[in-house]
């Protein structure tokens, strides 16, 4: 079994590892390596799905985490421009 890239260096950023339970290109195994020693990520494996992006079962696994963060950065940069008009009155 090859080493995975060493996730404690992704400690300060979230993430999310979406794996295909029926990937045989990167098998499951790999992704819970790399989930365990990550602090702060999320592991979603899905049961019907493969390896590739284009699979119907892995579309929205991979789309809605990237959308939860852009609106997180969205309610952050509303937030901070907020502060900003409230702290210039």
């Amino acid at each position: 079994m090859g080493q995975v890239w060493p996730a404690q260096n992704l400690q300060d950023i979230p993430g999310t590892i979406v794996q295909g339970r029926w990937d045989v290109v990167t098998p499951v195994v790999t992704a819970w390596q790399l989930h365990q020693p990550w602090p702060g990520n999320t592991l979603r494996i899905v049961p019907e799905a493969g390896h590739a992006s284009s699979d119907p079962d892995l579309r929205q696994p991979l789309i809605k985490p990237l959308d939860d963060r852009a609106d997180r950065a969205d309610r952050a940069e509303k937030m901070m421009n907020e502060a900003e008009i409230s702290n210039s009155i």
